[in-house]
């Protein structure tokens, strides 16, 4: 039997829906109802191939240790260290071509933008870590005060994982990457670094409709905002926390870490 663990769900059209081949599955788990619909959809299945039973990517967030983590990362406590994780901006092979204008370092905001961010963040005290799409070639040129640069390898030589990277972080910031979704079990502030949110609606589109309704978090247009965002935040200002509730309640059937055992209970394993 093949299961499909897809690395996410419900945010932008993928498979079928992205005139990108459906792959072959026997199961493939979702999060919630709304997942189930879209994954049918992706993937040509039929309901009943798609269990409401939860990620288990997600098993190993909710377990996380988050004071280990951040000490194998070398993340002290006391700092307020954000987790950059932007979605994937290039052309599929079988889809319908790059989802925004190309940039010169892989990122929605240009290098002018990103020097005025790390020293923006710098002053402010916060550090943004950045952990860009494996797919994606990222460039950001030297190592900056306030933004950080880590790579899958990186993670790896720590000794821990992307998704116990996601349970230490104090906040995501992302844009249209499907990671959102998961980090909503944490209940932690999110952030939509999301500057070319209309040429990624022209060129890709979103699921979700409209989007700054479904995003349970404030979109920043330039870097500006988004530290301000991030200020306010660390301040107490969080105006998102009953929307991010109400959004994992929609999105999430279990909030709980046994998705794993549902999934190989079903498999009767």
């Amino acid at each position: 039997r093949n299961v499909l663990l897809w690395h996410g769900e419900v945010v932008k059209p993928v498979g079928a829906l992205h005139n990108d081949r459906a792959l072959a599955a026997d199961l493939a788990p979702v999060c919630s109802e709304v997942g189930r619909g879209y994954r049918c959809a992706e993937f040509r299945l039929q309901p009943e191939q798609v269990p409401v039973i939860g990620a288990p990517r997600n098993d190993r967030m909710l377990q996380a240790d988050r004071r280990a983590v951040r000490r194998n990362l070398g993340w002290s406590e006391q700092d307020a260290i954000w987790l950059w994780l932007p979605t994937y901006r290039g052309a599929l092979s079988g889809g319908r071509g790059g989802d925004t204008v190309p940039s010169s370092n892989g990122l929605p905001f240009d290098d002018a933008s990103l020097s005025y961010l790390t020293q923006r963040l710098a002053s402010a005290n916060i550090t943004l870590v950045l952990k860009p799409h494996p797919m994606a070639s990222v460039n950001v040129g030297d190592a900056r005060e306030g933004l950080q640069v880590v790579r899958q390898h990186q993670i790896e030589y720590s000794g821990t994982s992307l998704y116990e990277m996601l349970a230490a972080a104090d906040g995501l910031v992302t844009d249209a990457s499907s990671v959102w979704i998961d980090y909503l079990l944490t209940l932690r502030p999110i952030i939509f670094a999301f500057p070319d949110i209309e040429e990624y609606r022209k060129r890709r589109g979103l699921n979700l409709e409209p989007y700054e309704d479904w995003a349970p978090g404030p979109i920043a247009r330039d870097c500006d905002t988004l530290v301000r965002l991030m200020t306010e935040i660390r301040a107490g200002q969080d105006r998102y926390a009953r929307h991010r509730s109400e959004m994992l309640t929609r999105l999430h059937h279990y909030r709980d870490a046994r998705s794993a055992d549902r999934l190989l209970d079903l498999l009767g394993l």
